[in-house]
């Protein structure tokens, strides 16, 4: 069944022209993005919103009809990514110079290695080679992406994992709070 005009323009405005996955911007694509089942028809998902994404063309392509990955760190299998039911920014930063995504919970990182969200095994590291541009043309990463992972990159480097893991949430509630200020002073 073909995911009708208004849900796809609802999909697409829900994730600001985002992919859900990798944050690529469509507007940055050579093609607009896919609206992704997030569980996938072929397993009984439907075109509900509530079930769809949007997705770019590779992230699209790898997810294919999974819902599971296996964690690198610890070998379980974990499910995947769920825009509909997760926070991107609760499994996901980036590093520093805003060209890797970094898995930070058994889902993140079971996510990144499923969909090859940097490209380490695919495409000679295109997405890395493309991000790098987007960074210098200042359109990456999104803004509301950017304070938690500079944060937590630093600590990363100056901070024990035990430490750095109670760290993180914290982190993630004062970079929210952050960007929501920003958003309520910018329309004041």
């Amino acid at each position: 069944m073909t995911v009708n005009h208004a849900t796809r323009k609802l999909v697409r405005e829900r994730a600001k022209f985002l992919c859900e996955y990798c944050h690529s911007s469509e507007e940055a694509s050579a093609a607009q993005f896919a609206i992704d089942h997030i569980l996938p028809q072929s397993l009984g998902g439907s075109d509900n919103p509530d079930n769809l994404a949007l997705a770019c063309q590779r992230c699209n392509g790898y997810r294919y009809n999974f819902t599971t990955g296996i964690d690198p760190q610890t070998q379980e299998v974990v499910p995947l990514f769920h825009p509909r039911t997760q926070k991107w920014l609760d499994h996901f930063i980036w590093s520093a110079d805003g060209l890797r995504i970094i898995g930070i919970t058994p889902t993140g990182r079971a996510t990144c290695h499923r969909l090859d969200l940097n490209d380490e095994r695919h495409n000679e590291g295109s997405i890395v080679k493309a991000r790098r541009l987007w960074v210098r043309g200042g359109w990456h990463p999104p803004e509301e992406d950017r304070t938690i992972g500079l944060i937590f990159d630093y600590l990363s480097r100056h901070t024990s994992r035990h430490l750095l893991r109670s760290l993180a949430t914290k982190l993630k509630t004062f970079s929210r709070i952050i960007v929501r200020r920003r958003h309520y002073y910018s329309l004041a």
